[in-house]
């Protein structure tokens, strides 16, 4: 009796589970000859790292095709640009004297070089541009997007 109480208890958050995963193919296109640049691959690399972080996804699974996809997710391209960044530092004082703490802070500007991979996202007659650092930013800018819009989506 244990065995099959323990044994509900264990299936009924699957059974009760009503959040279905949202199929998704993701692709870059790439040129009909077969010839690879240094972009191309950049991009292909690109899919296949998305596609590992998405694996464990809980509002998506990936697709093996666009045909069986409710969305596709287009890997288009990185651009790279400077941009500054404003980082604050902390310069710590010990005021030995008064046997107090004080500190003092400075601001600086820095340079940095920084990378963003450029995507679309489709459903149906919708699109829209996604932005991020690398794969675990796409990931979550579509699990951000698909979890706000999954009543909305076609099945």
């Amino acid at each position: 009796m244990k065995s099959l109480l323990i044994l509900a208890f264990v299936l009924f958050p699957v059974l009760g589970s009503t959040q279905t995963r949202t199929p998704i193919y993701i692709f870059t296109a790439t040129d009909p000859s077969g010839l690879v640049d240094a972009d191309t691959t950049a991009r292909l690399k690109m899919v296949t790292d998305l596609k590992k972080a998405l694996a464990s996804s809980k509002h998506v699974v990936i697709a093996d095709a666009a045909e069986g996809a409710t969305l596709t997710l287009e890997i288009q391209g990185t651009t790279v640009a400077e941009e500054q960044d404003l980082t604050a530092a902390t310069l710590n004082n010990i005021d030995r004297l008064n046997g107090g703490f004080n500190a003092a802070k400075a601001t600086r500007s820095e340079t940095q070089r920084v990378t963003r991979r450029h995507a679309t996202l489709r459903t149906a007659n919708y699109a829209t541009e996604i932005d991020g650092k690398n794969a675990n930013w796409l990931k979550s800018a579509v699990e951000s997007w698909v979890k706000a819009n999954q009543t909305q989506l076609p099945r």
